[in-house]
């Protein structure tokens, strides 16, 4: 019977092991534009124009919402170890600015090392009108609506 137990606590302990083992994968994903980098160096040296690029290059992820001659293409790698929240570990933001007339006038090109982390406030405004509470509307109310009408 003892060794019964300790075969099973090994077998027992060797699927313990190979589960927690399994679930350490790495997931690495491709996100947005996918394209060689080379293919806008080729479009900024023959200066083309807009219907151009689309036929090269296929339509931007992103299009400047002040301004329609600028085109954005975001690429980003991220990598996910089992249950862990995933890490950007590649990201590429391809600008492009077209002159008034249509023709590609500049390329920017935005890698990792120029995002900044932004911290966003979490500071909350109150909304004016909204500090009543739902006991407080009940009370205003009651009798508000069914009251009787006065003689004349």
């Amino acid at each position: 019977m003892i060794k019964l137990d300790s075969m099973f606590k090994k077998i027992l302990l060797s699927l313990l092991f190979l589960g927690v083992l399994s679930s350490c994968v790495v997931n690495t994903s491709n996100h947005g534009y996918e394209q060689n980098p080379d293919v806008f160096l080729k479009l900024k040296n023959e200066k083309s124009l807009k219907i151009q690029v689309l036929e090269e290059v296929g339509t931007p992820s992103v299009i400047s919402t002040f301004d329609n001659d600028i085109w954005y293409y975001v690429t980003t790698k991220t990598r996910r170890i089992s249950f862990f929240n995933p890490q950007v570990i590649e990201s590429m933001v391809v600008q492009l600015n077209f002159s008034r007339e249509g023709v590609l006038s500049d390329i920017i090109v935005y890698t990792i090392k120029d995002n900044r982390k932004l911290e966003f406030n979490q500071r909350m405004s109150s909304i004016k009108g909204d500090d009543t509470s739902m006991l407080k509307d009940f009370f205003y109310n009651f009798g508000r609506f069914n009251k009787p009408e006065k003689k004349k």
